[in-house]
Order: C-alpha cells, then structure tokens, then sequence
C-alpha cells in the first residue's frame, strides 16, 4: 500500500506542474507602422475593449513598433491604436478563441495625410458650380 501511495504522489508531482500551465486566456500581438514610409511607429496606444463587459486593457508599441497584449479572456474585441501625429485605427469584431493567439498589424497613416499623399489634388462634387463652368 505505501508503494503506491508513493507512485501516486510521484506521478502527480511529475503531471501538476502542466496541468497547471493550461490557460484559456489569449493573446493579441501585432506591429504598428507608418503607412507611408513602412518604418515602425514606436510609442503607439494599443486599448483593447471587451465588447461584452467594456473591460479594457492597454499597452504600448516598442521602438520596432511590436506590441502583446496578454491574459485576454475569450470574447469579442475592439482593437484601437493611437499615436502622437497619426490618425487613429480601429479593428472590430475581433473574435479571441479559448488560449488564441491573433496577430493585427496596423499602417497607421499621418495625420496630414488625408488623401493618401497627394493622390486626389482636388475634388468637385458632381452637379456642382465648378463642375459646371468647366463643361462650358
């Protein structure tokens, strides 16, 4: 009887420590760059809203724009990013499963870039007064 008494506490010496690791929580992790220019946007904001309870959890790009956000629980996500100088990005509906892993890279675009560097110089609306005295 003492033999396996001590066989079981052996064996569950030798199995605790992994059934004690196995989480359900998630990770989100992702790069934040600079949509003109590829570079890595350091210092960004990262918030990720639970949708159903409005729990937030936040952290921060590093220098090569990375950035984790661990020990989410499974549920519904809003990702937003921020930084000084861009404009702000949103990611919706981002379903985290039981112990997932998601990867969200953001091109974050510079705030005085609102037309994509320049590609729309001008717009007129259609039916507009200078629509109309170009056709003339």
């Amino acid at each position: 009887m003492r033999r396996g008494h001590l066989l079981c506490i052996a064996l569950f010496v030798a199995v605790f420590p992994h059934l004690h690791s196995q989480t359900t929580q998630g990770i989100i992790v992702g790069t934040v760059t600079n949509y003109a220019t590829g570079l890595p946007v350091g210092s960004a904001g990262i918030i990720c809203l639970r949708a159903d309870t409005a729990a937030t959890q936040a952290t921060g790009s590093d220098s090569h724009g990375n950035y984790a956000v661990a020990g989410l629980s499974p549920a519904g996500y809003f990702v937003t990013v921020s930084a000084p100088g861009y404009q702000t990005q949103e990611a919706r509906g981002i379903d985290l499963p039981v112990s997932g892993r998601i990867e969200l890279n953001f091109r974050l675009r510079p705030l005085y870039d609102l037309w994509e560097a320049g590609r729309f110089q001008s717009w007129v609306a259609p039916q507009s007064e200078q629509s109309r005295s170009e056709e003339h």
